[in-house]
């Protein structure tokens, strides 16, 4: 007779599940970060407010440019580096509005609205102990706009930062 069955393979190690992990954090700077960043957000959307119903004082900006450095600092400090990457991005497109790289166009409204709701987002869930969601695809949406190149997140919607050229034609 042939020979016997084979050998059991080992057991794979079980994989780990696909669910996002929350690191650990030091939950005294945490508490002291949310206290000061909820803060800071709800001056952020006072700024953001008077900015787009007065684009030309750009007073408002660098407002907004101050809180977002704050949320940045704090976040890095209480080690969420989502928030403090994605405040560091948004502090950077203000400059460029205020140092005049970069115009205001249609749609840019549109984006911040949608990057400081992920911002509240982000900070509600280190709050409520739940794992923070990727900042990665907001910051190249806000990388984007300050080249002047179409939103990936507002594709075939009007309004992108630019028009788009074929190098081609």
């Amino acid at each position: 007779p042939g020979p016997g069955p084979e050998p059991e393979p080992e057991p794979e190690p079980e994989a780990a599940p696909a669910t996002l992990q929350i690191p650990e954090r030091d939950a005294e700077l945490v508490e002291i970060f949310l206290e000061e960043a909820f803060e800071v957000l709800e001056n952020v959307a006072s700024s953001m407010q008077e900015w787009l119903s007065d684009r030309d004082n750009f007073r408002h900006v660098e407002g907004l440019q101050r809180d977002l450095h704050t949320l940045k600092g704090g976040a890095r400090m209480a080690e969420i580096t989502e928030v403090a990457n994605l405040a560091h991005e948004l502090e950077y497109l203000y400059e460029d509005l205020t140092n005049g790289r970069m115009q205001f166009s249609d749609g840019l409204d549109g984006f911040l609205y949608q990057a400081h709701d992920l911002l509240n987002e982000m900070l509600e869930a280190v709050r409520d102990n739940h794992p923070v969601v990727s900042e990665t695809a907001m910051v190249e949406r806000a990388r984007c706009w300050r080249k002047g190149e179409p939103d990936p997140g507002n594709q075939g919607v009007k309004g992108d930062a630019a028009p788009f050229v074929d190098p081609q034609s």
